[in-house]
């Protein structure tokens, strides 16, 4: 049995196997098509990277968490996120 988790914030999904001690998580934070990232405007290929990368480290960040027991539904976790993704969105 899979456990699903939705923070709704960037199409976040955290999946924990019955154990909760491994999963993997997917976003649509990513650039790319149909994701939440499109409408950012990138100057070149290494700001493109950049922005992967931390947005790459935030979503192993919150799998880590979800991994360890952290509540990752609650609302002070999520509007962390939130404020994380914003900070990555705005000064990359």
């Amino acid at each position: 049995m899979t456990r699903t988790l939705g923070l709704r914030i960037g199409g976040i999904i955290v999946q924990l196997d019955e154990t909760g001690k491994n999963g993997e998580i997917r976003s649509e934070l990513h650039y790319g098509e149909d994701a939440v990232g499109d409408d950012k405007e990138f100057a070149d290929m290494d700001e493109l990277r950049a922005y992967e990368a931390a947005i790459d480290g935030l979503e192993r960040l919150v799998l880590a968490h979800a991994r360890s027991g952290v509540d990752i539904l609650s609302k002070e976790y999520r509007e962390g996120v939130q404020t994380a993704v914003d900070a990555i969105a705005n000064n990359v």
